[in-house]
């Protein structure tokens, strides 16, 4: 098993050695060996192997005594760190072991980058975790440690663990899990990235740098008349000359400067000139002593000086990141990149590695050349994917009438009509004064914070230009270019098949399309047009309340006796699957009138997109036939009207949709009589998807039976899409796949609602933050609670109205990492009084948050109105609202009425 290969490892960890009385390791060349000591029984033990070539301390460390434990000291970049190694036997007490851990983490005996690493026999990856286990991983991420293994390391017959486990805290670590046969474990391995820091040369020649005077141009826009722009009636004329000016601008503007590289520029951005003339004052006084150690008088004014420093650096940088995270105003993402600076923690980019990619399976191409391959992959993806499915399909004018699939009973004019109306200069001032600062650029390269600074020198013709669209039907060729983003969603970083290509549209083109989209939304808002189960990007309406009437609606069907199933459909490809031509002829069909039919005509005709990864682009190419664009205003709602007509009122089930997230509820008295009206359901579910060209995943779709406990699942029976066209008898169609669980809409839905697993998910994600929050926890507290708002309590508030009524044990566990990560945010001792805790760090506590959700949630949605009153001798008192199953009581409904 020892070859060659075996000297590029620095350390070797073995457990479970039996290192009975009398034990000799075996011998590795180049390689010293140590054995733990106090072991517990004949096949306990951990043995450790040192590479010669560095210099490595060995301990072992008596504190344990429910595991075998040996302590490493070694030093990377001069940066000293701390491996422990242990072997903890199943036998052992645990408590003992977990006392014994949480004394080690706190005595000082290891340094602040430390490692980890064991067969601990505690399985971190079970789904219900028992407390014992919360208590090793709170102890463990109450220090700053972070797990670095999320698979399984020991996998039997019938069963799948992660027993070995690796955690660091401070130390930038590459690990792997390797599926071996030499035993029951696989061996995990971990890589310390060695990163030197490449110092810059300073001298002190000039060097010239170009950049914008934006100053100048605001000054220079201020005095162009746009006399040729407010000629034309013409859209691309307006946007030509538009354009041109602006470029011309800041030609003009561009300045060259000569920065002086100054040999004492500042290390750290909180560094000013006067802590630098400290430093260098200092180490003079270092210098001083080194030369004349008897000297213990300027020892002593030295200590003194520098330990003073040392209180002011750290209290500039706290002012400066306290200062950075202010100006987030509680962003999750802006603090976010605050926080990773802070750390040190780099993001890798979720782009395609291109130059790796070239390097080793395209070595003869450029990477203009690749970057056109995955540009045209993306633009044909609805083509391919409607050919392939549907290859009888043509984009010819006879097509059904969609009239009869429309809720025309729920318009309230009987005939509306859609018109595109001009706007104001207000309008487009507020659209553009509400644009993120921090979106990525267009193909154009502007951005929002530019487009804001130059506002009111342009406003007046960006509003002509827009009004000159809507007056003429016409979207200017430049505002139908995207700049394509691949963002990574799974699978092989290398196959850009595994990417998922965001639009990036100019400002222009943002502030015209939310101009449409609000003309359009009021339209349909008010003639009630939306299907009233879709939620998606309405106004007042979100994953949650979807969620919410999700959630009411399988406990009303349940606590009713009812057989229940949920089926989650996923359409592949939806929104680049749209036929293009069908939704013109919907939209005609919904009342568009002439004009507005041609502005939208226009709008779909001769997309151009570019795809870009850095610095590197392709080149432009045309989006034909098929989709609308993702990340757009305009794309979702356009997807919304195409798939407005589903047949919803056809059903016997009940539909719920988030644009393409469908979940349809069946319900019947038994099992039998539900498989005939789920079938018969996802049948007229097919066939209308299919008349739209649009694809049912079956692959990826799922069905949930909903019931009390496991007993009541139903055995015997599958769920078919009957696709084929045979007929039930002869049919030769998958089944579509039951589960147990399934994440919708972000939240995991168990098949007896006790949400066990979403919480269990809630828990992972705190206690990651955890580590994060004691690297910061030197920061003021009101600035430790702000990024406790924004990271944690909004991890908790999603969904809670849903999830936050049951499974009190769950809860329970939850409210403890929340106690622990606040404790750990506000440097406070784990056993602190959790009443003193809440009401020191004015946070509310899982359960409050949850019942004040509840209350806001059931004053939106008027649930407090169908509170019933009675009349008693004594005074009035509200009603109970009784539902039969204890489960069924904390629906959101439910509590919103008790």
């Amino acid at each position: 098993m020892i070859n060659d290969s075996i000297n590029c490892l620095d350390i070797i960890i073995l457990s479970e050695t039996w290192n009975s009385t009398g034990f000799t390791p075996q011998n590795i060349i180049g390689f010293s060996s140590y054995k733990s000591e106090n072991n517990l029984n004949q096949n306990d033990g951990v043995l450790i192997y040192t590479n010669n070539k560095h210099n490595i301390s060995i301990n072992q460390l008596q504190l344990f005594s429910e595991a075998s434990c040996i302590k490493i000291n070694l030093n990377v970049n001069n940066k000293p760190i701390t491996i422990i190694a242990a072997y903890r036997s199943p036998q052992s007490n645990i408590n003992i072991f977990l006392s014994e851990l949480s004394t080690l983490m706190t005595s000082g005996h290891i340094h602040n980058s430390c490692i980890w690493i064991g067969d601990i026999n505690i399985d971190i990856l079970e789904k219900n975790t028992s407390l014992t286990t919360e208590n090793y991983l709170n102890i463990l991420s109450s220090n700053g440690f972070t797990s670095q293994i999320c698979t399984h390391t020991r996998v039997g017959y019938d069963t799948r663990s992660c027993i070995d486990h690796i955690f660091s805290r401070n130390i930038n670590l590459n690990p792997a899990v390797i599926k071996t046969s030499i035993t029951d474990h696989y061996t995990i391995i971990g890589s310390i990235k060695n990163v030197q820091i490449n110092k810059k040369h300073i001298d002190n020649y000039s060097n010239t740098i170009s950049y914008i005077d934006y100053n100048k141009v605001v000054k220079l826009l201020s005095c162009i008349e746009w006399t040729g722009l407010y000629e034309t009636n013409n859209a691309n004329t307006a946007l030509d000359i538009f354009n041109k000016t602006i470029l011309d601008t800041i030609n003009n503007c561009i300045v060259s400067n000569h920065i002086s590289k100054n040999k004492h520029r500042k290390i750290k951005p909180w560094i000013t000139s006067g802590l630098v003339r400290s430093i260098k004052n200092r180490d003079k006084i270092n210098l001083k002593i080194k030369k004349d150690t008897s000297n213990l008088k300027l020892i002593n004014y030295y200590k003194t000086y520098r330990n003073k420093l040392t209180i002011l650096i750290r209290k500039a940088k706290e002012q400066y990141y306290t200062n950075k995270i202010e100006t987030c105003k509680g962003n999750g993402r802006d603090i976010w990149q605050v926080i990773n600076e802070l750390t040190g923690r780099k993001i890798n980019s979720a782009g395609l590695p291109i130059n790796e990619i070239i390097e080793v399976k395209y070595p003869t191409i450029t990477p203009k050349d690749y970057l056109n391959i995955v540009n045209s992959y993306f633009a044909t993806t609805g083509s391919r994917l409607v050919e392939h499915n549907f290859p009888s399909s043509t984009n010819s004018t006879q097509y059904p009438n969609f009239k009869k699939g429309i809720n025309t009973n729920n318009i309230l004019n009987s005939n509306p009509v859609f018109n595109l109306n001009t706007i104001s200069t207000y309008e487009v001032t507020n659209i553009l004064n509400n644009l993120n600062n921090n979106s990525a650029p267009g193909a154009d390269g502007y951005t929002a914070s530019f487009f804001k600074q130059i506002g009111d020198n342009v406003i007046f013709p960006m509003t002509h230009i827009i009004n000159c669209s809507i007056t003429n039907g016409i979207v200017p060729d430049e505002l139908k270019v995207a700049r394509i983003v691949p963002i990574h969603k799974k699978g092989d970083k290398t196959d850009f098949i595994n990417y998922r290509p965001i639009s990036i549209v100019g400002i222009l083109a943002k502030i015209l399309e939310k101009i449409i989209k609000n003309q359009l939304l009021n339209y349909l808002e008010k003639n009630k047009i939306i299907y009233h189960g879709q939620y998606g990007f309405r106004k007042k309406l979100g994953t949650e309340d979807a969620l919410i009437d999700i959630n009411n609606f399988l406990h009303n069907k349940r606590d009713g006796k009812k057989k229940i199933l949920i089926t989650f459909l996923d359409l592949e490809k939806a929104f680049d699957s749209i036929s293009r031509q069908l939704l013109l002829n919907k939209l005609k069909e919904l009342g568009f009138n002439e004009n507005t039919l041609k502005w939208f005509i226009s709008y779909l005709s001769n997309r151009q997109q570019l795809t870009t990864i850095g610095s590197n682009h392709s080149d432009f190419c045309y989006v034909k036939d098929y989709g609308v664009t993702q990340g757009t205003s305009l794309g979702p709602i356009l997807f919304l009207l195409y798939i407005n007509s589903v047949p919803a009122s056809l059903l016997k089930g009940k539909l719920f949709m988030f644009a393409d997230d469908i979940a349809l509820v069946n319900f019947e008295d038994n099992w039998e009589k539900l498989k005939q009206t789920v079938e018969i359901d996802l049948r007229c579910m097919y066939d209308w998807m299919k008349k739209n060209l649009l694809s049912i995943n079956i692959n990826k779709s799922v069905c949930m039976p909903i019931v009390t406990t496991r007993s009541q699942l139903p055995v015997g029976y599958s769920f078919i899409i009957h696709s084929c066209g045979t007929g039930t008898i002869n049919c030769i169609c998958k089944p579509i796949k039951m589960v147990l669980s399934f994440k919708y809409l972000g939240i995991t839905i168990d098949f007896n609602l006790k949400w066990s697993e979403h919480i269990q998910n809630i828990k992972n994600k705190i206690r990651s933050l955890t580590a994060l929050f004691y690297k910061i926890r030197f920061l003021n507290k009101s600035i430790i609670r702000q990024i406790y708002m924004a990271l944690c309590n909004s991890i908790l508030l999603y969904g809670i109205t849903c999830w936050g009524g049951s499974n009190r044990t769950g809860i329970n566990t939850l409210h403890i990492t929340q106690k622990m990560i606040i404790k750990v945010a506000y440097s406070l001792p784990l056993k602190y009084p959790s009443g003193e805790l809440f009401k020191h760090t004015n946070i509310l506590p899982i359960y409050k948050l949850y019942i004040r959700q509840i209350l806001i949630k059931s004053i939106q949605n008027n649930t407090l109105n169908a509170i019933e009153i009675m009349d008693r001798r004594t005074g009035k008192y509200i009603k109970p609202s009784y539902m039969f199953l204890t489960n069924s009581r904390n629906s959101p409904y439910h509590m919103g009425k008790t």
